[in-house]
């Protein structure tokens, strides 16, 4: 495997550790209806979130040792900065 279809798979299980966290976010940032959003739900969106990078990292380190630095930085890198555009999001929401 090249290093780049790692990175590049990488930033792919980072952005798709994000997708249920994500999900609830953007239904607490909708001012047109009441917030349906429990802690529940976000402690699990949370879990499966964490659940699923893990797992991503660990078939990595069972298949290419060699690329786990590199992976992991990649699905870390990805994960942030979408976290880091939402954090911008809602701060302006909250203005």
């Amino acid at each position: 495997m090249s290093v780049g279809v790692i990175i590049t798979c990488g930033m792919l299980c980072g952005l798709a550790g994000c997708v249920l966290p994500a999900r609830l976010f953007e239904r607490t940032l909708q001012k047109s209806k009441i917030c349906d959003v429990s802690v529940p739900d976000g402690i699990m969106a949370i879990i499966v979130s964490f659940v699923f990078m893990s797992l991503c990292v660990f078939v990595l380190y069972a298949m290419a040792q060699e690329y786990i630095l590199v992976f992991g930085s990649s699905t870390v890198g990805a994960f942030l900065v979408f976290w880091g555009i939402e954090a911008m999001r809602a701060m302006r929401a909250m203005r």
